[in-house]
């Protein structure tokens, strides 16, 4: 193509022969042109990135996880009464004492809901102990409601009460029956006792009450 062809080509672009094509000419749409502008373009696809990085986010943060972290209860009993009887008698003197807990639970339920019947707590344990601080060590088994379908647990224990006749906390890990390897806990506070924890009457027994339920727990973490 010549020089002559191109001169001729611009003219007729511009609608006015001789006359060279303007920068800002090739930018600017013919009027009734469908042409569209190109920094409205760019601010509109600019402003819908945004949203969708906006939306991503949301999406994000509302995601829930995969699996709740952490403990969950898998059992639980919300009645619990019964009664420890200290060998001996606690004084205000430490010593070892033998010890036996019983008692009785009933409010049961389970991962597939409430839990028919009654069940049973019953244990021995061991620790040298005063009528101020009880801590002892053991093992006790529970049965549990016949609803349940559940076969007994056997638990190692250690059961601690701070001041006379003060709150009592079991706390422990199931070893062996259902639910092995899971924490085990209970909260007791006595109603009752039989002797006042002198040399003369020493604290004999307790009878209790569960100030937090029984619950076993898993670590579905």
């Amino acid at each position: 193509m010549g020089a002559d062809h191109l001169h001729r080509h611009s003219c007729d672009q511009a609608g006015q022969p001789g006359r060279s094509l303007r920068r800002q000419e090739i930018f600017e749409p013919r009027k009734g042109s469908t042409m569209i502008n190109i920094t409205r373009v760019t601010r509109i696809a600019a402003a819908a990135a945004a949203a969708a990085a906006a939306v991503a986010a949301v999406s994000v943060t509302v995601a829930p996880s995969a699996s709740a972290a952490g403990f969950t209860t898998v059992q639980s009993c919300t009645n619990v009464s019964g009664k420890i009887t200290y060998g001996k008698g606690l004084t205000s003197s430490a010593h070892t004492h033998h010890s036996v807990l019983t008692g009785s639970l009933s409010g049961c339920s389970g991962i597939n809901g409430p839990q028919d019947g009654t069940g049973t707590i019953s244990g021995t344990l061991v620790g040298k102990s005063s009528v101020t601080a009880v801590v002892e060590t053991g093992t006790v088994t529970v049965n549990w409601p016949a609803g349940s379908g559940l076969n007994p647990s056997n638990a190692s224990v250690m059961l601690r009460e701070n001041g006379k006749n003060g709150p009592i906390s079991v706390t422990g890990t199931i070893t062996s029956g259902a639910f092995t390897g899971a924490p085990i806990s209970l909260g007791l506070v006595p109603t009752t006792h039989v002797g006042s924890g002198s040399k003369a009457h020493p604290l004999k027994s307790q009878f209790l009450v569960n100030t937090t339920p029984l619950n076993v727990s898993r670590n579905f973490g």
